[in-house]
Formats: structure tokens, sequence, C-alpha cells
């Protein structure tokens, strides 16, 4: 947590320092003064929206895997029986799957997450497990036509997300996949 505080603290900083640096020939105070209360009243409100979702998201898969953990161990459904290889190599592939669905990679993280068995009963590293996650996080950005990034770009170009998430990366998002299922095999379990 204390890397946490310290982004929160020290990207703010470095941002005001570089806009100081850019508007140094022409009163750099007023100018960042300015810039910074642009920001917060004018820029910062108009991404209501995507914060919102953004936050909910979290909210939302925290709340559900309290909810899920349970219900899966009811269900005698127990993720720690599956070969560790499987169950990294699952999260490169079920998370952009449900961003197919609709589901943010925030959501689909926070609500799995919490419901795989702890690194060493897998015997791997606790990085090798975000190693998975993060790679079935990267592969729903590029290709999900519901994540801020495909819209963005269709957006640009005029098309539709669902034809930047498909058509454009599908190709890159199979092979990028079936390469990543190997990294995280090798990041676990060899390196």
């Amino acid at each position: 947590m204390r890397i946490v505080g310290l982004v929160v603290v020290i990207v703010p900083v470095i941002a005001l320092v570089w806009m100081l640096i850019q508007h140094w020939a022409q009163a750099p105070v007023r100018s960042v003064m300015r810039r910074v209360g642009d920001y917060v009243t004018k820029e910062l409100p108009g991404y209501r929206e995507e914060l919102t979702l953004l936050m909910m998201a979290g909210y939302i898969g925290t709340v559900g895997s309290a909810l899920l953990g349970p219900l899966m161990q009811r269900a005698g459904l127990d993720l720690s029986v599956l070969p560790p290889w499987l169950l990294l190599v699952s999260f490169v592939w079920l998370i952009p799957l449900a961003g197919q669905l609709g589901m943010n990679p925030i959501l689909a993280v926070t609500l799995l997450a919490p419901l795989i068995p702890g690194a060493e009963n897998l015997g791997v590293t606790p990085t090798a497990i975000v190693v998975a996650l993060a790679a079935g996080w990267a592969l729903s950005g590029a290709s999900s036509p519901f994540t801020a990034t495909t819209l963005l770009i269709g957006s640009f170009g005029g098309i539709s997300a669902l034809r930047v998430g498909w058509l454009w990366n599908g190709v890159y998002t199979l092979l990028c996949g079936v390469m990543l299922s190997l990294w995280v095999v090798v990041y676990a379990f060899v390196l």
C-alpha cells in the first residue's frame, strides 16, 4: 500500500513541475494555476460518467467476490483442485471473454482475484498471479468493444468499437493470448 500512496503523491507533483517547466518563459505559476483551475472546474467534471463507471466496477467486483466466495464453497467449487498452470492461463482468456460480454476489466479482475487460492497453495509467487491477471486485463482492453480504449479509437476513426476490438485487434489479441499464456506459465514455473 505504500507504493500506491507514493504514486498518488509523486505523480501530481511531477506533473506540476513539468507544467512549470513548460510555461517557464511566461509567468509559470500563474499559467499553471490557470491550467489546474481549468482542469478541476471544466475538464474533470466532463469525466464524471467514466469515473463513476470505473469506481462502480471496482465496488461491484469487490462486493460481488465477497458474495461469490461463499456461494462457490456451498456449490462445492474449489479452484485449488485445478492444476495451477491451468488456473493461471484461464485468467488470460476468461478476462477478455468477460470483456466481450460487456464486463469491464476492473470488474472482472476485482471479482476473480479474491477467489484465487493463495499463491503458496498454487506453488507460485504472488507476482505470477498478477502477471496472469494483467495479461487478461491487457487483452480485454484491446479486444472488448466495451472498454474505453476501443470506444475512443472507434470514435476517432468514425467506426464502431466492435470493429476496432474484433476486426482490427482480433488476430493481434489471439496471437498475444497464445504468447501471454506461454509467458504466464514460463514466469510462474520456470523463472
